[in-house]
């Protein structure tokens, strides 16, 4: 007999121990940092239902759009940081 299995995992990690291996992060649907304001119950639940959402294939044409649109606005702004902090100097004092 067979059954039909969607497994989900849900770990926890200390970026102090090591770096998640990017092999790992393409197969992550959701990570979430915990050094950031916390999530509540019900935007944890809403970002688990994203994921499952896009996973499925269940996501509108303007949906993907809107996602696609927020994700080459971050891809932007982490460009223009890496150029931003090339002139970025730090003092003895700072160090």
């Amino acid at each position: 007999m067979k059954y039909p299995c969607k497994p989900i995992m849900i770990a926890t990690m200390n970026a102090e121990d090591s770096e998640l291996k990017d092999v790992f992060l393409d197969r992550i649907g959701i990570a979430l940092n915990a050094d950031t304001e916390p999530l509540s119950i019900e935007e944890r639940v809403e970002a688990v239902r994203k994921v499952l959402t896009y996973s499925e294939g269940r996501m509108t044409s303007e949906e993907l759009q809107e996602l696609y649109t927020k994700e080459e606005q971050l891809k932007a702004a982490i460009v223009f940081s890496r150029e931003y902090i090339k002139e970025t100097k730090i003092s003895n004092a700072q160090v």
